[in-house]
């Protein structure tokens, strides 16, 4: 398994953080205290995963500018990541939230994540009788 490798693959070293380890946007601009909300009660990891209906609803949200371009800088960073991600490497078993899983099915939960705000989005125009948008 090692012995086909140079010196220089031998010597490699990431550059980057491993998947997982890297500082979140969220925590390195401190995005909770900058938009004045309370970490306590974001749910999971402060990611809004758990929390009430009520406490979620009345949650003091940012400008549209400020949320648009953390979202964003946000996906651009997640697309990096992806994007770096090998198919070989979707098999990796990683922990995520105490679980082991491969790395191939955190992809799909996020997917499905997506889909769900997506979906969520597209109920909150409807109920505002703002027109549908065609992706």
């Amino acid at each position: 398994m090692v012995e086909s490798l140079t010196e220089e693959q031998w010597r490699w070293r990431p550059t980057e953080a491993p998947l997982g380890q890297r500082e979140q946007i969220w925590r390195s601009e401190n995005l909770a205290q900058r938009w004045s909300l309370d970490p306590k009660v974001l749910g999971f990891e402060e990611t809004g995963s758990g929390m009430e209906d009520a406490v979620a609803a009345a949650l003091p949200l940012p400008g549209k500018a400020a949320l648009l371009d953390y979202a964003r800088r946000a996906f651009i960073a997640m697309e990096r990541v992806v994007e770096s991600i090998s198919d070989n490497q979707l098999s990796v078993v990683v922990t995520v939230a105490g679980e082991t899983v491969p790395l191939g099915a955190v992809f799909v939960g996020a997917l499905l994540h997506d889909e769900w705000t997506i979906g969520y989005i597209a109920s909150l125009r409807r109920a505002q009788e703002i027109p549908r948008i065609e992706a």
